[in-house]
């Protein structure tokens, strides 16, 4: 089955918006994803939700050169939702470790439109048609 591609709204194109940051300090920045934005770079060229924060954080700080933008997890292309990002290498580094460790609780809740099919493959996963 061949998935529809996922625009974002064209202000997640340009910049952030003010009311997208959810919360934000020395160690990290709570930001709303839009759905159609790649969370990191790739072969594609895309702004990111990554390259996004950063140009608003160099803008915010009016700050020269490069500022660390740090991205413990991902979201989806397809997915919005909020997403947290790191400021510093070592908030980075704790924060991965959380992560990796599971002690992170996520919640999803997904909106469709039409029907899903649900074949249950094993109790752990789900596969979606």
């Amino acid at each position: 089955m061949k998935r529809a591609a996922v625009k974002p709204a064209k202000w997640a194109i340009d910049k952030l918006q003010k009311q997208d940051i959810k919360f934000m300090n020395n160690h990290f920045v709570i930001v709303n994803k839009p759905a159609g934005m790649i969370s990191q770079s790739d072969h594609s060229k895309d702004n990111t939700i990554v390259s996004l924060v950063s140009r608003h954080l160099k803008e915010h700080a009016q700050k020269e050169g490069n500022v660390y933008v740090g991205l413990p997890h991902r979201l989806d292309e397809a997915a919005s939702g909020v997403i947290c990002l790191t400021r510093t290498s070592k908030a980075a580094a704790r924060m991965t470790a959380l992560f990796k460790e599971r002690k992170v609780e996520k919640e999803y809740v997904v909106v469709v439109h039409g029907y899903v099919v649900i074949i249950l493959i094993s109790s752990r996963f789900l596969s979606f048609y």
